[in-house]
């Protein structure tokens, strides 16, 4: 059983899986994506958690950083967005991506067994999202990172009254500040933070 907010979320995802190119689109950020994966630490044979992996836009940048031997767990709760990202493996023929239609609150994982968790605008759209980052950090192997990019509430008045666009493209929490509850939550792990886009995006590394 899932929640009205979740079934909305829900509605919003299949109706970009019909639109992919908008949903793409909206999301690529390819310069901000690319620094993201960059900063995961990555090294040919990395295993990663792909914590909302959407149509799979953050797979070619996380492919060239491990290479054949990696590996990339993709989790999305969109059945949609997982036969996207699923076309999207199959035709450049990747042999090193698995993809789960899960809930990233409940989805089983096995603790201490990946190198690095990448999370970019996904949390946002969970649920419970600190429990999905829990999850995703119990998951990672001592040493290992999480990078997290989603939207923030802007500091500048006029920008929050703009802002109902741009969170309904990159943040389904509205007024909620992940950026300030994971600074409070996870504060002795984070080892770099950042803020984008005149303060509505974030940027925030942590290390287990």
């Amino acid at each position: 059983m899932i929640g009205s907010k979740q079934q909305a979320i829900l509605r919003a995802y299949e109706f970009y899986a019909k639109a992919p190119f908008l949903y793409d689109a909206l999301h690529r950020y390819s310069p901000l994506r690319n620094r993201a994966v960059g900063l995961l630490g990555l090294r040919p044979g990395s295993w990663v958690l792909d914590l909302g992996c959407g149509t799979g836009l953050s797979f070619p940048p996380l492919q060239e950083k491990i290479g054949p031997s990696g590996l990339i767990v993709g989790i999305d709760f969109s059945p949609a967005m997982i036969s996207k990202a699923a076309s999207r493996v199959g035709k450049a023929r990747w042999k090193n991506v698995e993809l789960h239609r899960a809930n990233g609150e409940s989805v089983k994982l096995k603790k201490n067994s990946f190198d690095a968790v990448l999370a970019f605008i996904s949390l946002s759209a969970m649920d419970n999202w600190k429990k999905a980052l829990k999850n995703g950090m119990d998951a990672l192997k001592r040493g290992g990172r999480a990078v997290i990019v989603d939207g923030k509430p802007s500091p500048s008045n006029l920008l929050n009254f703009m802002l109902p666009l741009l969170r309904w493209k990159d943040s389904w929490y509205g007024e909620r500040d992940l950026f300030k509850e994971i600074q409070m939550s996870y504060n002795g792990r984070i080892i770099e933070k950042r803020e984008f886009s005149l303060g509505t995006q974030f940027l925030a590394v942590l290390k287990k």
